[in-house]
């Protein structure tokens, strides 16, 4: 089992990784990244962008990650989840670089049905690596 598996292995849930504000900060990191590289390769230039915490929570009720978590959330708690899923995903080996690239950088959707579509497909994959 590689570090990064080991990291990952302690969370009992998923609401309770989605609650770590480790996850988030690393989420966050992949994300920005992920999203600079994309919107590199769209536009032909390069770029640091980074992703607004709007889209992303806009992405995460689009998604059905917000039905997953607690209510009384704010818009900043409930980007924290999406990255801390992202980075999760990521630590289990069940998603790349990459692919996060790669589904964010495609030009036929805006950022938020974009990043929608990337937390969705993580979250089934966790759910499915879940199952017995």
């Amino acid at each position: 089992m590689k570090e990064t598996s080991l990291i990952a292995s302690r969370f009992k849930n998923l609401r309770e990784a989605l609650a770590d504000k480790g996850l988030a900060q690393l989420g966050d990191t992949m994300i920005n990244f992920a999203f600079s590289v994309a919107k590199t390769a769209r536009t032909g230039y390069p770029t640091g962008a980074r992703v607004d915490n709007q889209v992303l929570a806009q992405a995460a009720r689009q998604s059905g990650l917000r039905d997953i978590m607690r209510s009384r959330l704010d818009r900043h708690d409930i980007a924290d989840a999406a990255e801390a899923v992202l980075a999760l995903a990521w630590l289990r080996d069940l998603i790349s670089i990459e692919e996060l690239v790669a589904m964010l950088a495609d030009s036929q959707l805006d950022e938020i049905d974009s990043m929608a579509r990337l937390i969705s497909e993580v979250i089934r994959r966790l759910e499915k690596a879940a199952e017995p």
